[in-house]
């Protein structure tokens, strides 16, 4: 699954690998940014991203192994983070 988010919009897509060694997409989605999304992080975003990503194909994903690729380095240290706003919060228990 690789995951992007910027200030206009967020997306997502989700790649399965072929008998011919080449990975190529089964899915994808994208949402606008509301305004107050503007004044999220980066780390925030990409998150959002994440997680919307990880519903729209819920079942599909608890019966297989993913590989998240994104440009964030910060979502790597995601479970280290302390979560202080309810936003965050809601987006580390799901």
């Amino acid at each position: 699954m690789v995951v992007d988010a910027a200030l206009n919009g967020r997306g997502y897509s989700v790649l399965q690998r072929q008998y011919d060694g080449y990975f190529h997409p089964s899915s994808f989605g994208n949402h606008a940014c509301t305004p107050a999304m503007k004044s999220w992080t980066a780390a925030q975003l990409e998150m959002c991203a994440i997680c919307m990503a990880l519903r729209s194909l819920e079942p599909y994903f608890l019966q297989q192994k993913v590989t998240l690729l994104t440009d964030n380095c910060s979502c790597l240290y995601f479970h280290k983070l302390p979560f202080g706003t309810a936003r965050e919060k809601k987006i580390a228990v799901y």
